[in-house]
């Protein structure tokens, strides 16, 4: 029986070592300490984590639905809600653009070759409408 992989089910597959000590001591220091929900109909207060010093990341939970994938034909801006729900992601909130009043986020993982370099855009009216289902903010290691 021959099992036909996609490309990221093939690169998990050839995973057959486990990080070493050194990998592990590297990565220890890099965690991060902690994280707080954010309200995920809120613009401003994205806004506000993305503009701090520390530059928290935002990370935003949402259902896929037809007005996801269309968002494709309109230069990968995601501007309205609609169709039943087929799947979901977590995406990581990078900027915004208040001349455009967009939010603008990255797609890792098998769609990531979606989008403009992998990034998509989503309104702050889509937002407003209830677009992400969760929003959360990573707080730094400061002590690195």
């Amino acid at each position: 029986m021959r099992l036909d992989l996609t490309d990221s089910q093939k690169s998990i597959a050839n995973i057959t070592a486990l990080p070493t000590t050194q990998k592990r001591t590297w990565a220890a220091g890099r965690k991060s300490n902690g994280w707080f929900y954010v309200n995920s109909t809120s613009v401003d207060d994205i806004k506000y984590f993305l503009s701090q010093n520390l530059s928290y990341p935002v990370a935003a939970c949402f259902d896929v639905n037809q007005s996801f994938y269309d968002a494709r034909d309109y230069n990968y801006v995601w501007s309205s809600l609609y169709g039943s729900r087929q799947g979901g992601y977590c995406v990581c909130i990078v900027g915004y653009n208040d001349t455009t009043d967009s939010l603008k986020f990255k797609i890792l993982g098998d769609q990531a070759r979606e989008g403009i370099s992998g990034y998509f855009y989503v309104t702050y009216d889509n937002i407003t409408r209830g677009a992400f289902n969760w929003l959360g903010c990573i707080l730094p290691n400061l002590a690195q």
